[in-house]
This record gives C-alpha cells, sequence and structure tokens, in this order.
C-alpha cells in the first residue's frame, strides 16, 4: 500500500460484514499519518508515518464511520470479528473435484481465496434465510467519514484536522461541491478556540483557514504529460507562492472525462493546435487561454 503513494486520508483493513440487514461493517482504519523526511538525494518528501489503526463500524448507507475501539499506541488491531447469534448458515457440501486431476496431486487455485464469490461459496451462498450483507455498490464518503472520526472523537493532532480541512477544500473546489466546504468549515467551529488563542501553535490549520477565506484560482493545464511544452507552463506556477490554488493536468481523454463529471467546463479544456495550454480561472470563471509560459506568469500575478 505505501508504494501507491501517501493516502490523503486514511487506510482500510479487513472488514468483517455484518449479516442483520443494516448494510454495516466492522473495518480497521488508520488516519493519514504524513511524515516529512528526505530522500537518498536530500530533496524534502512526504511519506506515510506508523499508523493507528483502530477498530470502527462502517455503515454503507449512512456513509459514516464510527469509533468502535479507538487507536492505541503501542497497539494494533488487525482482524475485528463480530460475536452475534444467528441461525446455523447454509453449507456447501457435494463438492466434485476435477476428474482429470490425477491420483494424490492437487489443484491450487487464487481464486478459490480471494475471489470465492465467483465461485459461489460465500455470500449468499453460506447465509441463513432472511440474512443479507452489505454490498460494494456504492463508494463511502470518505472524506465524511473521517470527518465523523475527528469531530466526534477529537482523537487526532491538530495536524489531522488541518489536513483534513485542506483536503477537504480542495475537493470543494476540484468538485464543485458545497458539502466538502461545509465539512471543512465543522472542522473549523470545533478548532475556533485553538485558532482564536494559539493561531501559532496550528500553523497548517491557519493556512488551511486562510485558503477557505480566499478565492483560490483554478489552474487546468491541457498537455501531454511531461513533455516539454507542459513543464514550461507548470514551472511558472511552481515557481510562485500560491497557496490558494488547485492545480489540475489534463494529459488524457480518460483524465478528461472523470474531471468532467464534476466540472463540466473542463471539457472543452484541450491543447489547442497541439500545444499544451494553460487555462487560469477564478471561481470557475476562467481567462483566454495560452500557451506561452510568460502569459502564464502575467495572469499568475493578475496582470493583464
Amino acid at each position: 500500500m505505501r508504494g501507491m503513494g501517501v493516502s490523503p486520508l486514511g487506510r482500510y483493513s479487513t472488514p468483517y460484514p455484518l449479516w442483520d440487514g443494516t448494510g454495516r461493517a466492522l473495518v480497521v482504519f488508520t488516519p493519514s499519518q504524513p511524515v516529512q523526511t528526505t530522500n537518498a538525494v536530500g530533496q524534502p518528501v512526504t511519506v506515510e508515518g506508523t499508523p493507528r489503526y483502530g477498530i470502527y463500524m462502517l455503515d454503507l448507507n449512512a456513509r459514516t464511520l464510527r469509533p468502535v475501539v479507538l487507536p492505541q499506541d503501542g497497539y494494533y488491531y488487525s482482524d475485528p470479528v463480530a460475536i452475534q447469534a444467528r441461525p446455523t448458515p447454509q453449507v456447501k457440501s457435494n463438492f466434485t473435484p476435477d476428474p482429470t486431476i490425477g491420483a494424490g496431486l492437487g489443484l491450487f487455485d487464487v481464486n478459490t481465496v480471494y475471489d470465492t464469490d465467483n465461485l459461489q461459496r460465500m455470500g449468499d451462498a453460506v447465509l441463513a434465510s432472511g440474512e443479507s450483507i452489505p454490498r460494494a455498490g456504492g463508494v463511502p464518503d470518505i472524506a465524511n467519514l473521517l470527518l465523523v472520526q475527528l469531530v466526534e472523537t477529537r482523537s487526532c493532532p491538530p495536524r489531522q484536522f488541518a489536513t483534513a480541512a485542506l483536503n477537504l477544500l480542495r475537493l470543494a473546489e476540484i468538485t464543485n461541491r458545497a458539502g466538502w466546504r461545509e465539512k471543512a468549515d465543522r472542522i473549523f467551529a470545533v478548532s475556533r478556540r485553538t485558532l482564536q488563542e494559539w493561531p501559532e501553535a496550528v500553523p497548517l490549520l491557519a493556512a488551511a483557514l486562510d485558503f477557505s477565506l480566499t478565492k483560490p484560482k483554478q489552474i487546468i493545464i491541457a498537455g501531454v504529460h511531461n513533455s516539454p511544452d507542459t513543464r514550461a507552463l507548470l514551472r511558472p506556477v511552481y515557481e510562485r507562492f500560491l497557496p490558494a490554488k488547485v492545480l489540475l493536468l489534463v494529459d488524457c481523454d480518460q483524465t478528461r472525462k472523470r474531471l468532467t463529471q464534476w466540472l463540466p467546463f473542463i471539457l472543452g479544456m484541450t491543447a489547442i493546435e497541439g500545444k499544451a495550454t494553460a487555462y487560469i480561472c477564478e471561481n470557475y470563471t476562467c481567462k483566454l487561454p495560452t500557451s506561452d509560459p510568460q502569459q502564464v506568469v502575467r495572469l499568475l500575478e493578475g496582470k493583464p
């Protein structure tokens, strides 16, 4: 999992579905634990720190994540199991082995362990009458799940509040969903006293609040990933201190299609005449597109 990069919100492990029809499952979850360090050549990088796994009740219908056993330093919870009274489940029997397998030999298929539903040996096949288990038909609102843990347990340090708030605000800008901005506001609400009396103690949270009070720039670059003309347009963005910004790279039709689900206007943001093109926007109102890095500089600095 670490090879996939730092998780912005947290990681799940070993779900244990309840079969009572409520659409719930016990899960192991750790909030994101980003750590600043340096790589082999001395450059600053962010990596995942030591996880703090706890046990939570995941409700797929209500899209909530509520603590059952909070994380404790020095402890790792791996496999939650619910002890419930239930009728005797069905048992799959009368399995007929493959007749082509010779005597004394066996056949092991990874699917028999990791994809048992395809073999119809788990899931509904082993439930008693009237039972049901959660279905993965929808994606839980992870931002909301993390917020429940932050606000209701108040068990995370201020840095976790700040990271969650910044991620929620950026997601709100990317998707134009007011609900995520409201969740960030709830974090600021529960942290109001800290922000008012000791802002110097929570600089990242103060930066997140500043982000929420400004009008972030939406910067969309349409171009081939890592090509010279795309890098030339990205360079002035990275060279300037622009804390209130959301930067998106539309490097292929698949990316454009995904982003268009939330921001329909991105559908028309393409590389003009085959050259990487920058679209500098504020409040989803964009300046004229440009392929000139110097014009990008002027637009970022608010010049005509």
